[in-house]
């Protein structure tokens, strides 16, 4: 219902055009053949798959929100392909464009096992091409988060659960940001060329097997801005608060720090907590001798599990050298600490 509300509250406000602030939207309650502004699609399997009309890409509910709508990229049978693309705005390469979606695996994707390996398996497909150079995001089987164009890389062991990335592309350098989390977890600079104008979801090109659950897709191309900056996300679809982010409302059995994710790190890594009552709490980052190098939360917060982020920084904003680091939690009069490792 969260969407559909939003989306009724746009449409007396804005008229016909979906847009709040800079941000094109597509919040997938539709098929893209039937959003405002519309998706034109690509195909490659002749007779099957080929015309106006979406086949592989499906309306689904999301089991998780009741009321609230997916679209299914379900591209898991041989070549049998469709790929979208929205030219809306005008791309610049010296302007830059920002893309962001939230996006998981579809149920069949996550039946992806070994036995699959010989095939390129992917659940998110995502091109940005502004009329010079273009970058595609890949999310890769078993756990790859990929810059195509540049060829940089990083592991992705929460492969399964729903993420929002963000990608900026601007003057040949693509940025990637997980989870709105302000320092980038990939930068490359791009030497494919395109004469294309659009944003593209999935890939309408041979071999590959396909398969995720798309939320919403915004884009805004007045700039290449990282998170906090240029206009802020929709909390209508995101739900996001800005700094510590709740990631679940249910009373927790117990007081936990969970180890920080990814461990190694660089340069960023997330920290989780679940709150039993609420409390005043304070997260701290402290170097093996004790000294403490950054307070990543003291604020009250209610109950239910939440998660913080460190980016390898200390208090004055100076990058520390790698090493062991103890990250402690307080609550009450509760402590409890664990270790993480920087590394460079």
């Amino acid at each position: 219902m969260r969407k559909k509300l939003f989306f009724l509250i746009a449409v007396l406000l804005l008229g016909a055009g979906m847009a709040i602030g800079q941000w094109t939207i597509y919040d997938c309650s539709v098929l893209p053949e039937n959003a405002t502004p519309k998706w034109a699609k690509g195909d490659i399997t002749a007779g099957v798959t080929d015309g106006a009309t979406s086949v592989l890409i499906k309306l689904v509910d999301d089991p998780s929100i009741p009321g609230n709508k997916l679209i299914r990229l379900d591209e898991l049978a041989g070549d049998k392909r469709e790929s979208i693309t929205n030219a809306s705005g005008l791309l610049s390469s010296t302007t830059g464009c920002t893309c962001v979606m939230r996006v998981k695996p579809s149920p069949a994707s996550s039946a992806f096992s070994d036995a699959f390996t010989a095939n390129d398996q992917r659940y998110c497909y995502l091109s940005i091409r502004n009329g010079v150079n273009e970058e595609t995001l890949l999310i890769q089987y078993p756990h790859t988060i990929l810059l195509q164009r540049s060829n940089v890389r990083a592991d992705f062991p929460d492969f399964a659960s729903w993420h929002i990335f963000r990608m900026t592309l601007q003057n040949g350098t693509a940025n990637l940001y997980l989870d709105e989390n302000p320092t980038p977890l990939l930068t490359g600079v791009t030497m494919q060329t395109s004469s294309s104008n659009y944003i593209k979801i999935e890939d309408q090109s041979t071999g590959g097997l396909f398969g995720g659950d798309c939320d919403w897709v915004i884009w805004d191309v007045s700039g290449a801005y990282a998170p906090g900056k240029g206009t802020a996300l929709p909390k209508s679809l995101t739900g996001l608060p800005t700094a510590v982010e709740k990631t679940g409302s249910a009373v927790p059995e117990t007081f936990t720090l969970h180890q920080n994710y990814p461990n190694p790190f660089n340069p960023t890594t997330r920290i989780q907590f679940d709150l039993t009552v609420p409390d005043n709490v304070k997260l701290c980052v402290y170097d093996v001798s004790g000294k403490l190098v950054n307070t990543l939360v003291d604020q009250k917060l209610s109950t239910g599990s939440q998660q913080a982020w460190w980016d390898g920084k200390d208090t004055r904003g100076n990058s520390v050298p790698a090493g062991i680091y103890v990250y402690a939690l307080e609550a009450g009069n509760a402590k409890v600490m664990k270790k993480m490792t920087l590394v460079k």
